[in-house]
């Protein structure tokens, strides 16, 4: 016999940071928004609440997250500057 259980699903805000896409995706908008000083910080507080959700965070680190940026859009300009580490 399976045992199973009833689960509340996840809204699908929070199911989308699961994929790269999905992640990159609530990262512009949060960036949008206007209230962050810088990518970074907002990269930061994403990942933050990654892992507030997920129990581990998604990238090792914001150039980690740059890099798949770059990979995803094969080249195309992304960002106009390097990413800074720290």
């Amino acid at each position: 016999m399976l045992l199973t259980t009833t689960l509340s699903p996840y809204p699908a805000e929070i199911l989308v940071l699961l994929t790269p896409a999905g992640f990159e995706q609530s990262f512009w908008s949060l960036y949008r928004s206007k209230q962050w000083e810088s990518r970074r910080a907002c990269f930061d507080a994403l990942q933050d609440e990654f892992e507030r959700l997920y129990g581990f965070r998604k990238y090792s680190e914001y150039a980690s997250f740059c890099n798949q940026i770059s990979r995803r859009h094969k080249g195309k300009l992304v960002y106009k500057h390097k990413p800074t580490q720290g």
